[in-house]
């Protein structure tokens, strides 16, 4: 727990791969050594960026096939009058302008104005930079299938569940 908490404070090399393995071989009752991955966030927000994406090109009547891009057809060209397009495009840029302006007044009066409300999860201020520890525990996986054969659930439904119900009760005895 240790050594990780040291890891986790240690910012990552940029100039090598966003990602470390660490091989930490010390016998414990469970294993006979553990590895810890560590990865650049980046790295899974474009996993989950790109699954999302392959997921939704999928073909309806055949889910199993690979996305494939659709042909480009061309249009032919509309004749519009000249000073029509340039109206339009005038009010394009009009309304672009218009509605950056907006985002921009609301999102800087999100930011001075609406704060977090008080709860158990949220940090005290200056807390940032202070030691993390991670917590785990081991299940047997036999305990895991058992309660997910008898439940009819899969085991990601009970993996959940228990996480669920720790962090409920985390926050009921804080609350």
């Amino acid at each position: 727990e240790d050594f990780i908490s040291t890891i986790t404070k240690t910012p990552m090399d940029l100039s090598k791969p966003l990602w470390e393995i660490h091989v930490i071989n010390v016998r414990t009752t469970q294993a006979a050594s553990t590895a810890v991955l560590r990865l650049h966030h980046s790295l899974g927000d474009g996993v989950s960026l790109m699954s999302i994406v392959l997921a939704c090109s999928r073909k309806i009547s055949d889910p199993e096939s690979l996305p494939a891009l659709p042909s480009t057809a061309r249009r032919a060209p509309r004749r519009a009058k000249k000073g029509v397009a340039l109206l339009s495009l005038i009010w394009n840029m009009i309304l672009t302008l218009y509605y950056t302006a907006l985002d921009l007044i609301v999102i800087t009066a999100t930011m001075i104005w609406y704060r977090d409300s008080e709860n158990p999860i949220k940090g005290k201020t200056g807390k940032e930079d202070s030691p993390k520890r991670y917590v785990h525990r081991v299940y047997n996986m036999e305990d895991i299938k058992l309660i997910k054969n008898s439940m009819h659930m899969t085991v990601n439904d009970v993996v959940f569940g228990v996480t669920e119900a720790a962090l409920s009760s985390y926050v009921l005895r804080k609350y």
